[in-house]
């Protein structure tokens, strides 16, 4: 009975994040469509400014240059682009274009197609930025982890059982954290000042709950 609830619960939690994934998918196309291309890509450019103040012109420069090589690498050279954003690009006005010409001057496939660009320059600086983080705290994410396998390791002998609702708890709290990093990778910057700092965070937070889960495994009163 306890097995049937864990596979229902891990069944739940999964229906959960394809839910919440299809609702950030179906968001970020919304705003590809209806953002004004200019507006877009003025916010993209407002938070690489930020970054570039805060971490620094050297450290900048190294994080462009891999952000441009991996943007071309990824959706110019693969053919994405080609294959399928400039697709959408009509040749001819559309019924849909007399709607949106009363609002924009750029047809959906245009508009599409160009905030399509500044989204993948977007999500893959956001990913540069996370190897950034990486390099820089890695000895803090190797300590902080070894703290949960050492604890785990003290526990070794000790009269008691693995935690499951502790376990359970690092679990969610996990699958929480998944949820706010593709959101940061995919959705416009909503955290002003705090952008550069986010990758970050999220991968102490990662770190935090690898070590709880890992000690939460260890032996010990529940």
């Amino acid at each position: 009975m306890a097995e049937s609830n864990e596979q229902k619960s891990g069944s739940s939690r999964f229906k959960s994040l394809v839910v919440l994934g299809s609702f950030i998918i179906v968001g970020v196309f919304i705003m590809l469509l209806m953002r004004e291309h200019s507006e877009y890509s003025e916010s993209v450019q407002a938070e690489l400014a930020i970054v570039k103040n805060s971490i620094g012109p050297s450290d900048w420069e190294k994080v462009r240059e891999k952000t441009v090589t991996y943007y071309d690498k990824w959706f110019h050279e693969s053919g994405l682009y080609k294959n399928v954003f400039e697709a959408m690009i009509p040749t001819q006005e559309t019924v849909w274009d007399e709607v949106v010409d009363n609002v924009a001057t750029e047809s959906f496939g245009q508009r599409l197609a160009y905030n399509a660009q500044v989204f993948a320059y977007q999500v893959t600086h956001r990913l540069i930025m996370f190897e950034y983080w990486v390099w820089i705290l890695l000895p803090s994410l190797i300590a902080v982890i070894w703290t949960g396998v050492n604890a785990y390791r003290a526990k070794t002998y000790m009269i008691g059982g693995v935690k499951p609702n502790a376990v359970r708890l690092y679990l969610k709290t996990t699958w929480v954290t998944v949820n706010l990093t593709l959101c940061y990778l995919m959705v416009p910057n909503i955290i002003g000042n705090w952008a550069p700092f986010t990758p970050a965070i999220l991968l102490l937070l990662f770190a935090i709950l690898v070590m709880g889960i890992i000690q939460s495994f260890g032996k010990g009163a529940n």
